[in-house]
């Protein structure tokens, strides 16, 4: 495995290496929430005894994941991770509203994402 380590030493970096530490560090603060927040979310994405489960949140993550890691690598190096982290979980939640299985409107309407 290969590691690899950045390092910018301040009083002899080039003004585009400073911007692109910036970005790093800015970058590393971006978190994103995505889920439900209907009580009963969690028993129709995983089942019960009783009940199969219909998946619909963890389908939507996986379905973008790909794209999440692309928009926040992206993000680190021209300086607008938290947009382009916040545009794919836009995404994802619409993604798992389509997928919603139960048809309430309270569950569908429960689906958020959140980027920090």
């Amino acid at each position: 495995m290969v590691q690899m380590q950045l390092r910018i030493e301040m009083d002899s970096a080039s003004p585009m290496l400073v911007r692109i530490r910036q970005n790093v560090m800015d970058s590393a603060r971006v978190s994103m929430r995505f889920g439900a927040s209907a009580p009963y979310a969690s028993y129709v994405e995983f089942g019960t005894r009783r009940m199969g489960a219909r998946a619909f949140i963890l389908p939507a993550y996986r379905a973008l994941i790909d794209d999440l890691d692309e928009a926040y690598m992206g993000g680190v190096m021209m300086g607008n991770a938290l947009g382009r982290v916040d545009r794919v979980g836009s995404q994802m939640e619409q993604l798992a509203k389509a997928l919603c299985p139960v048809r309430t409107g309270f569950l569908q309407s429960s689906i958020y994402h959140e980027v920090h």
